[in-house]
């Protein structure tokens, strides 16, 4: 896909963002009106009030049976009709915790049960252990599964589920009366009762959304408005032996058209994003598209500059056989060419090698003490018949008994690049001087030339794969442009650097290491 194109997607993809952000920017906010709470509470108070009310009166009512149930204890027919006349008992039962008489369990039917049979399943028939401690140091109760005990109070309560109540009292002695209720049936008398207390304050609550609902969340009383869209329910409990009893409220609402100023910033910023981001895509893909011509080409230049030297090393030796006899200085003269030409091959490899390596992340330096000016000398050497053939005064100024933590091979390849850059670029200069220098705990190389220079556009990407100085590897200089790249990047992985810095003619590069501290 061309940048054009890239672009040009991104513009219509950042459009639809936008047209769809100003679409949803404008919302509908939902307001709840403001209500007077302190009534509910009030409400709540007095429901509160009447649900202690009733469980007294309850409990009273309760102990009633529980002594009457012992003075009739052998009479089945008296204890049944008392205890028909207590909303909500199942059963009513004696219980001796000391393991002797009187015992009994009677069955409570209510009125309209007809001849369905009795739930011995939530009202089983209660039993008292052989062992009245069972083993814990208090009297205990077996009801079905589960087993209560009794503690030292004159009377209390034991709950086997949610809709299951027992009420104990002790009568006489070790003997316990024992009364099972049923919870819903107890629950719907208490909401007929609210219902028709007539100061009941639950009833002026008319302003918005209200109800009354039960321990079984069965609406006792509504005020006949559902929940606005968006009110969010409060709840106000009154509690009691019996369940909870809840009053929720919730007061109007109203909606308004509002708009949603950070989602519109949101999305007008994303559509910029991404129109931005296709740019930038786009730019990538241009520089990547380039880089890969450069490759293309690099492969072509490699193989042209591989073919050069060993073309002119193969002319040379045979040239060099054939005048051996005649012309010894001559056949000389060309062996010296094959020994140029076999370094040129040389440094190239080299460098293709190392960027090989970087490139596939494979490179391993192996850094230890080094002596610079050994290095140097040896590079200098290489070149000597090169420069005396190109005309160029080598000048080389070092300090003394100098030591560095370098990678002698990597070394010797920074130094090699800078002085081929010189025989390639500045031989027309005249000359290339090198000194060295002690910065604190840094060496540093300034290798000059007296060549035309780096132009100021070109003063980094000269550093670049595959550039020059004149941004193009077509140049008619020989080369791949990884020489300088290289030279950067193995003296930056030695801790150290390779900079053009300013001159006043040609060319000047400085190398810093660190010193070695042993």
């Amino acid at each position: 896909m061309r940048f054009e194109a890239i672009i040009g997607a991104g513009f219509l993809l950042a459009l639809a963002i936008g047209g769809v952000t100003v679409q949803l920017t404008q919302q509908v906010e939902i307001e709840e009106l403001p209500r007077d709470f302190e009534l509910v509470e009030s409400a709540a108070a007095q429901v509160q009030l009447e649900l202690d009310r009733l469980h007294f009166r309850y409990v009273d009512r309760l102990e009633e049976l529980a002594g009457e149930l012992h003075r009739y204890a052998r009479s089945v027919f008296p204890a049944e009709r008392l205890a028909a006349k207590l909303v909500g008992v199942r059963t009513i039962s004696l219980i001796n915790l000391e393991g002797e008489s009187p015992n009994g369990h009677y069955e409570i039917r209510t009125p309209d049960a007809g001849d369905s049979g009795f739930d011995r399943e939530r009202f089983p028939e209660l039993k008292s252990p052989t062992d009245p401690g069972d083993g814990s140091g208090s009297p205990t109760l077996v009801v079905g599964s589960d087993r209560f005990e009794i503690d030292e109070s004159d009377f209390g309560w034991m709950r086997r589920s949610d809709d299951v109540l027992y009420f104990w009292k002790k009568v006489r002695g070790g003997v316990v009366s024992v009364i099972g209720i049923d919870t819903i049936e107890v629950q719907e008398s208490i909401n007929d009762w609210l219902l028709e207390a007539g100061a009941m304050g639950f009833k002026e609550l008319e302003n918005g959304y209200a109800r009354l609902v039960d321990p079984r969340r069965t609406v006792v009383w509504a005020n006949g408005e559902s929940l606005s869209e968006g009110a969010a329910p409060r709840f106000f409990p009154a509690t009691s032996r019996m369940g909870t009893w809840q009053i929720e409220v919730a007061g109007r609402t109203r909606t308004k058209q509002v708009w949603n100023l950070p989602f519109l910033i949101a999305g007008v910023g994303l559509a910029l994003a991404v129109f931005l981001a296709s740019i930038l895509m786009g730019a990538s893909l241009r520089r990547a598209t380039r880089l890969a011509e450069q490759r293309v080409t690099f492969v072509n230049r490699v193989s042209h500059e591989l073919r050069t030297p060993i073309t002119n090393i193969l002319l040379n030796t045979d040239i060099a056989r054939d005048v051996l006899v005649d012309d010894p200085s001559d056949a000389d003269a060309h062996l010296r060419r094959v020994r140029d030409e076999t370094s040129r091959l040389s440094r190239l490899v080299d460098n293709v090698l190392t960027f090989s390596r970087k490139e596939e992340r494979g490179h391993r330096l192996r850094i230890s003490r080094q002596d610079p000016n050994g290095v140097i000398q040896e590079v200098a050497a290489n070149f000597e018949s090169l420069f005396e053939l190109a005309g160029i005064d080598l000048q080389i100024k070092s300090v003394s008994e100098t030591f560095v933590e370098a990678d002698p091979d990597a070394l010797s390849q920074i130094l090699t690049n800078l002085f081929s850059n010189v025989e390639k670029y500045a031989a027309a200069g005249g000359f290339f001087r090198i000194e060295t220098a002690i910065d604190g705990e840094t060496w540093a190389l300034l290798a000059t030339d007296g060549g035309p220079g780096v132009r100021a556009g070109a003063r980094e990407k000269i550093f670049e794969p595959f550039r020059r100085s004149g941004d193009s590897i077509s140049e008619g200089v020989t080369g791949t442009g990884l020489g300088l790249t290289i030279a950067r990047d193995l003296a930056r992985e030695m801790n150290g650097d390779l900079r053009l810095v300013d001159s006043e003619q040609g060319a000047a590069f400085k190398l810093t290491l660190p010193l070695s501290k042993s």
